[in-house]
């Protein structure tokens, strides 16, 4: 098993000119991954952490997909799907 490191930094928020404490997964190439936005003093409680990091960031990833990416997905299908079956004499 590789050995994941993990980094306390700042991320800038792009609606005002402000520097927000966040958690960073630090890539094999070197190159830092932006996780999810955390207070400074839980972030470096959970820098001893690893798995719990994964934890947060996983639960904030499926959150994201049932919240935003599948009904998003589902209203684009129905748009697309409703007048090619109206056309086809299926719905009226």
């Amino acid at each position: 098993m590789k050995k994941v490191n993990y980094k306390l930094g700042y991320h800038h928020d792009w609606d005002s000119n402000v520097m927000l404490p966040a958690m960073y997964r630090i890539e094999a190439d070197g190159k830092e991954k932006y996780l999810f936005l955390v207070d400074r003093e839980v972030g470096l409680e959970l820098l001893d952490q690893p798995k719990k990091i994964e934890s947060i960031y996983r639960r904030d990833m499926i959150l994201i997909y049932i919240l935003f990416v599948i009904p998003a997905s589902v209203i684009i299908l129905a748009m697309i799907m409703t007048p090619i079956l109206h056309v086809m004499g299926i719905i009226k």
